[in-house]
Formats: C-alpha cells, structure tokens, sequence
C-alpha cells in the first residue's frame, strides 16, 4: 500500500482539512493555522468553502520525502 492510498484509507476523502493535517502530523489544529498564516507550513493548502485544505497527494508526496531524508 502506498502513502496515498493509506491517507485515504484513514481518512475516507482526497481533501485533508486543518483537524485532519493537524491530526496526521500531530500538531494542534491552531499550530497548523498559525503556521499556514505565517506561510511556514510544509504542505501546500487552498481555500475551498470557507475552510482550508490539502491534497492528499501533496500531504503524501510531502511524507514520502520526509522519509526519504531521514
């Protein structure tokens, strides 16, 4: 199984919101908004509605390369 497909096994959607991010990083959901406003967040989001989402596909290339460097 590939990290994407284990991102949407956990999660059941293609978007992950800020619980979700925050969630799978574990992160409080305010460090997660704070550091998307400083623009500090590792994973590229957008606005969709009046929330703020990810990617699955960002969120899982962005972990696949964390693990590559470690």
């Amino acid at each position: 199984m590939n990290t994407i497909e284990m991102l949407i096994q956990r999660y059941k959607k293609l978007d992950l919101d800020t619980t979700d991010l925050a969630d799978f990083m574990r992160m409080q959901e305010k460090s997660v908004l704070n550091a998307i406003s400083a623009g500090r967040f590792p994973i590229k989001t957008a606005k969709k509605g009046k929330h703020r989402v990810a990617d699955v596909r960002d969120v899982a290339d962005w972990w696949d390369q964390q693990r590559a460097s470690a």
